[in-house]
């Protein structure tokens, strides 16, 4: 599980990277790797993940508007964007196992990169994901 983990902070930097650079994803992803060590495990889980946020980013950019609930996507910062289009991307698409266990990491990544502001809106918004969710927690 701490490739998990390890995941998805790799996940919030490189789309981090993408919404600064405009760059493509899978070339962000694969200098991010090639800067950093990485466990196999933890390079395909992040891979598969940004794969599945570029194959369906206006779903997903669509569905954390309503999250939002009236806010502006775009009046979030940039970190707090990144943070959760790949929490969305991992919870609804991946339809992750264990989706606490997911946004525990996601506002713990918030809490390391942002202000307790922002921590509070992260957590508002996929703590509301998880009510919304249509499969239960094992």
């Amino acid at each position: 599980m701490i490739h998990r983990k390890r995941s998805r902070r790799d996940a919030f930097l490189i789309l981090y990277q993408w919404e600064i650079t405009g760059k493509d994803l899978e070339e962000l992803t694969e200098s991010f790797y090639k800067c950093f060590r990485a466990h196999s495990e933890r390079k395909r889980y992040t891979r598969m993940i940004i794969r599945l946020f570029k194959q369906n980013i206006q779903t997903l950019e669509k569905r954390l508007a309503q999250q939002l609930k009236g806010r502006d996507l775009m009046s979030l910062g940039s970190i707090e964007r990144a943070i959760l289009r790949v929490a969305i991307t991992e919870i609804e698409l991946k339809k992750t196992q264990k989706p606490s266990v997911a946004i525990k990491d996601y506002v713990r990544i918030t809490s390391r990169y942002s202000d307790s502001s922002q921590v509070k809106l992260v957590n508002g918004v996929l703590g509301q994901l998880f009510k919304n969710l249509s499969f239960p927690e094992p």
